[in-house]
């Protein structure tokens, strides 16, 4: 094999190598995204209802002898029995008003004590956008207004 051939070889091999090499490097920034996590697709908003329950008074007092009243606590389970959550209905200080809960849509059934009954099961269907008020306090109840759904529980 001649010197000339040989240099021409190497020469030949190094080209390659050199082609070889640039080819796998790429551009830096397509290296870095290849790295990250893949993007997920965005899973669509789920459509809820608001559930307000008015359920059994209950009196409360603090050591300066002040009284004040609140709505007692309740359970809400889903269609199969299965406990959703357990609600502290009050808000703190002297506002009697209950909490107002965001749910999915669905079907629920609320375990709460109605005044003067004890403990009761409510069912309720919760649909997007509208508000569910359960009343089992025997208090007044305001009109209804757009977009709720009033249970009064007697």
């Amino acid at each position: 094999m001649s010197v000339e051939h040989m240099k021409n070889s190497i020469l030949l091999s190094l080209t390659f190598v050199a082609l070889f090499s640039a080819g796998c490097a790429g551009d830096s920034s397509i290296a870095a995204k290849s790295g990250s996590r893949p993007q997920l697709p965005k899973t669509p908003p789920v459509a809820t209802g608001t559930l307000q329950v008015f359920s059994e008074w209950d009196r409360l007092s603090n050591s300066s002898d002040s009284v004040w009243i609140r709505h007692t606590d309740y359970s809400i389970y889903d269609a199969d029995g299965n406990l959703v959550r357990q609600v502290k209905n009050h808000n703190m200080g002297p506002d009697s008003r209950p909490v107002a809960l965001d749910l999915p849509a669905g079907k629920y059934v609320v375990k709460a004590r109605k005044q003067g009954s004890g403990w009761v099961s409510v069912p309720v269907i919760l649909a997007p956008g509208n508000t569910s008020d359960i009343y089992l306090d025997d208090s007044s109840r305001p009109e209804p207004m757009p977009n709720h759904t009033v249970q009064v529980i007697k």
